[in-house]
């Protein structure tokens, strides 16, 4: 009986956080487009990527925004491509679900690691993995940080292996994996993570020396299997970032004072921080306060420290250093375990104190709690702006199909001056980039500034206003090392201010009303309309098909070097998934193999074939890993 309890609450941490990220695109008023002002980024790179290959994604080493390709994050691409060489579906379609398979592989690794403290019940496992997968967390990080969303499956499971591990069990092999793929998904959160690891190892010390002076191999101590988790996964993590991508590792850029106290101002509401903290505390305190048991202890060492991350940001915040503090609560993944665990140990406490009538009312309590909480996530992830409004969807996506027409390089000119920090010209090359082919793609850019000046073949610079050369000139070198190429020039109404009088200036320019072509064909004639929003069928599909294929890829691999319970080994299987489409993936480009064609399909098929070669064979031949 407790084996189908499990069975069925781990079907709950399925289910429940993919209806609810899938739930958006079935109900009216919330747009067309996916969630997220950075979803179209993410989109454009990953079908460069699927089309033409990882060496494709070009580098960029200035400061504007609008010309970052994030090639030092080269996972999400190379997953989204093997999904779409697998299924047919392109990465444009896969941006609606990919929130919803990540959603499910954070609930089953987030349950895993509850799976991996002792004392914990089944139903306390599931409430664990529901809590976190259908969290505020997880819908503020799906809101277009899509690479973030992709780790943090991959930092659970590193966290559950750990743990595992430190007790002495397997998990050291699939842990550092998770962790090699997390530097390739996304660096920073993967260097903060090997952080906290860091602390699991020195707080698991002490005992590990005690346990040396009596014979035993440091390597074989709770400190020495949690360090040498971190170790190779770390160090095969950055080497691979270094040396198989074309990427240099670089801090983030853009971060402004302004957006960051507005993203604040805006989330801190929908997190209900002092029930949730309250409900954290007391998961924590019920982990560190058992001296008895060492794994609970070590429980805490690495969740409480997770939880406090944001703590410290705002402190740093504080101090009057810009830090992204709104992502920093958004990858606090702990505060909610945190709070299931301690409904988990106020329901155990009241049994033992009060019987079992009382612990039902205190079940009662819990279920009413995860219910507004679930509620929670989902008003926030409901309310969540789509990439573009339906009518500048419309606009652009009418663009898309007239410069595809062209065929050839283009430039878009851009001047928004009320545009905080970017001046409009991040949304613009985004949302273009994405409605074009790759080849395309990466032959269109921005101009910021005066269309007159550019036609001049000159930059436009406005000393007295902030910022603005900055970003102008490494938009003009873009624009410039186009201009030999005769590429096609065009002028939105919405995005560029004095449209109207620039436009009456130049009869020459041709013109339909909401766009102007200053050079290149003429423009279309029909009124921009936004492209239909996917069937609730075809996303079901979509999302069916990529989850069991990441769940494919790792089942064999989770069973073998996983710890636990084979329900709780095979909760890891979507994580262990999405760690193979990564290194695979990376594999595959780095010796010639294309992710988006023949080479990932390959890839997908050996990697599910030798996982459940190994998953079979016998578990006393392998050594302890």
């Amino acid at each position: 009986m407790r084996r189908l309890l499990l069975a069925v609450g781990l079907a709950a941490c399925v289910v429940l956080p993919s209806l609810l990220f899938l739930g958006r695109y079935v109900v009216n008023g919330t747009g067309v487009a996916p969630a997220g002002s950075d979803t179209s980024q993410h989109v454009w790179r990953s079908e460069v990527v699927a089309g033409l290959g990882l060496e494709a994604l070009p580098l960029f080493h200035g400061r504007s925004q609008a010309l970052n390709t994030n090639a030092d994050r080269p996972g999400l691409p190379l997953v989204l491509s093997a999904l779409s060489a697998v299924t047919g579906v392109d990465a444009r379609d896969l941006a609606y679900v990919l929130p919803a398979v990540a959603a499910a592989a954070i609930a089953l690794a987030a349950a895993a690691l509850a799976g991996a403290i002792p004392s914990v019940p089944g139903w306390g496992i599931a409430l664990a993995g529901v809590a976190t997968g259908a969290s505020v967390q997880v819908a503020l990080a799906a809101n277009g940080y899509l690479d973030q969303l992709l780790v943090e499956p991959l930092l659970l499971m590193a966290a559950a292996c750990a743990l595992r591990a430190a007790g002495g069990g397997p998990g050291r092999a699939l842990g550092a994996a998770a962790l090699l793929a997390s530097w390739l998904v996304h660096w920073q959160f993967a260097l903060l993570f090997t952080l906290l690891l860091g602390i699991l190892a020195l707080a698991c010390l002490p005992a590990s020396l005690r346990d040396r002076r009596q014979g035993r191999s440091l390597a074989e101590t709770a400190a020495g299997r949690v360090g040498t988790t971190v170790a190779g996964g770390a160090g095969l993590g950055i080497a691979a970032l270094l040396l198989g991508t074309s990427g240099i590792p670089r801090a983030p850029i853009g971060l402004s004072r302004g957006s960051m106290d507005r993203h604040l101002s805006a989330q801190l509401p929908h997190y209900r921080l002092p029930s949730v903290a309250a409900a954290a505390v007391v998961g924590g305190a019920w982990l560190a306060a058992d001296v008895k048991d060492e794994s609970r202890r070590r429980a805490a060492w690495l969740l409480v420290p997770w939880a406090l991350v944001p703590a410290v940001a705002a402190l740093v915040y504080l101090a009057g250093r810009t830090v992204p503090l709104p992502r920093a609560l958004s990858f606090a993944l702990a505060i909610p375990s945190l709070g299931a665990l301690g409904l988990v140990a106020t329901i155990v406490w009241v049994r033992g104190r009060f019987g079992q009538v009382a612990a039902a009312a205190a079940a009662l309590v819990a279920v009413v709690a995860l219910i507004f909480s679930v509620t929670f996530a989902w008003e926030t992830w409901r309310t969540r702006k789509p990439g573009s409004e339906d009518r500048a969807l419309g606009e652009f996506h009418a663009l898309g199909r007239y410069l595809t027409d062209a065929g050839g390089p283009a430039i878009v000119v851009v001047d928004e001056p009320r545009a905080e920090g970017d001046f409009g010209t991040v949304p613009v090359m985004r949302r273009i980039r994405a409605e074009l082919p790759a080849r395309l793609a990466l032959a269109t850019t921005i101009y910021l500034g005066d269309p007159e000046l550019l036609v001049r073949g000159r930059p436009t610079l406005r000393p007295e206003v902030v910022g603005f050369d900055e970003v102008s000139r490494e938009t003009w070198q873009a624009a410039r090392s186009l201009l030999p190429e005769d590429p096609t020039i065009v002028i939105l109404r919405s995005h560029l201010t004095g449209f109207a009088p620039a436009v009456d200036a130049h009869p020459e320019w041709r013109t339909n009303g909401w766009m102007s072509v200053i050079s290149g064909p003429p423009p279309p004639r029909a009124r921009p309309v936004a492209p239909e929003r996917p069937s609730a069928a075809g996303l079901a599909a979509w999302w069916a098909s990529s989850l069991a294929l990441v769940a494919l890829v790792g089942a064999g691999w989770a069973v073998r070097f996983g710890g636990g319970s084979l329900a709780l080994r095979l909760a890891l299987a979507p994580a262990a998934g999405l760690v193979g489409l990564v290194v695979g993936g990376l594999l595959v480009e780095r010796f010639g193999g294309r992710t988006g064609g023949a080479g990932g399909v390959v890839m997908v098929i050996v990697l599910s074939a030798a996982g459940a070669i190994i998953a079979v064979s016998r578990r006393s031949s392998w050594p302890s890993a």
